[in-house]
């Protein structure tokens, strides 16, 4: 009698169990596929200025990628210092003696491998990666307000590129707009290598979040005259940090 209850029962008691089994499983089941590609950028801060860069990855095997990167970096000179008119409050401040602005556009191609790989949402993945490649530095003239005097009287402020034989502390006002310049731009080719150690935080597995710490060296084949009365260079070295966004693509 008691085989016969058993016999009877052990549908509703596989049913029972089935039901049990399939609620421990998790609502919706993640794809871990490995990813093959990666898109991001960054704000770059270094020891000479500041920068925006692009990367873009793609797998070469599970923990080396081929790196392709994009910087933009505007370039100071050590000696910058920004001052004003002291005559006038709402002057704009400018760099006495300042010659040129410059910037530098790098274009790479590179490696990234990875040491340490992040597990766990909340783990850290660490690799190194470094980029070679062809540099080009855009060289714009510096444009200042100038006084402009008829005996000790002021009769007008013109726009005026820095000539420092005739612009001094007496007749310069401020700045010019920024753009003021554009048109006569020079370029200088060179190249340029960098290395850098990535620090991977994301908590997304698709996203990526990384912290990226690194030097880098650019070189010309003529010293950028930046100042005027001070000597210039033609290779410029730098330690950068760059906080980077972005996303993995299987």
């Amino acid at each position: 009698m008691k085989r016969t209850r058993v016999i009877t029962h052990f549908p509703l008691l596989l049913l029972c169990f089935s039901t049990i089994v399939y609620g421990q499983k998790p609502a919706v089941e993640k794809s871990y596929a490995m990813f093959k590609k990666e898109y991001y950028g960054g704000i770059s801060f270094n020891t000479n200025g500041w920068g925006l860069s692009f990367y873009s990855t793609r797998h070469k095997t599970a923990v080396v990628k081929r790196l392709i990167t994009v910087d933009f970096n505007v370039v100071k000179h050590p000696k910058e210092y920004k001052i004003y008119n002291p005559l006038d409050d709402n002057s704009k401040s400018y760099v006495f003696g300042k010659l040129n602005g410059f910037a530098t556009l790098d274009v790479g191609l590179g490696k990234k491998k990875i040491f340490f790989e992040k597990l766990r949402s909340k783990g850290l993945q660490l690799s190194a990666n470094w980029s070679v490649g062809p540099s080009l530095g855009l060289v714009k003239p510096v444009y200042l307000e100038i006084l402009k005097f008829n005996g000790i009287e002021v009769v007008g402020i013109a726009e005026e590129k820095y000539d420092p034989e005739s612009h001094n502390l007496t007749n310069i006002y401020g700045r010019a707009p920024n753009l003021r310049g554009l048109g006569e731009m020079r370029f200088a080719p060179g190249g340029f290598a960098k290395f850098g150690l990535n620090f991977e935080f994301s908590s997304e597995r698709e996203g990526l979040k990384a912290l990226e710490l690194g030097a880098k060296v650019n070189v010309y084949p003529w010293e950028i005259p930046i100042m005027t009365a001070i000597d210039n260079k033609f290779i410029f070295t730098e330690l950068y940090i760059c906080l980077q966004f972005g996303k993995k693509y299987i």
